[in-house]
């Protein structure tokens, strides 16, 4: 975020993930629904963080705002091929 400058448009566009348990397979992290601040979904006694697909959006838009930018959300859209 540091390379962003005032006035820049910010395009926002993440992937699509699946809920489900955060530590199921090593080294793969999943999303989980809501707009909670963490979850623990651990399978294990080992305690993993895992934040919201809204947490996430919702910290990057901060960010942006408070550099001075505007953000602009490009919602993820299954099955549509886009043609640049």
């Amino acid at each position: 975020m540091c390379k962003i400058k005032k006035d820049q448009n910010v395009l926002i566009q993440f992937g699509y993930n699946h809920d489900g348990p955060s530590n199921y397979d090593p080294g793969i992290r999943v999303g989980i629904r809501g707009i909670g601040e963490e979850i623990d979904r651990s399978l294990s006694d080992r305690h993993v963080v895992v934040h919201s697909y809204g947490w996430y959006l919702g910290t990057m838009v901060a960010e942006i705002k408070e550099s001075g930018a505007i953000p602009i959300i490009r919602p993820m859209l299954l099955g549509i091929v886009p043609y640049f």
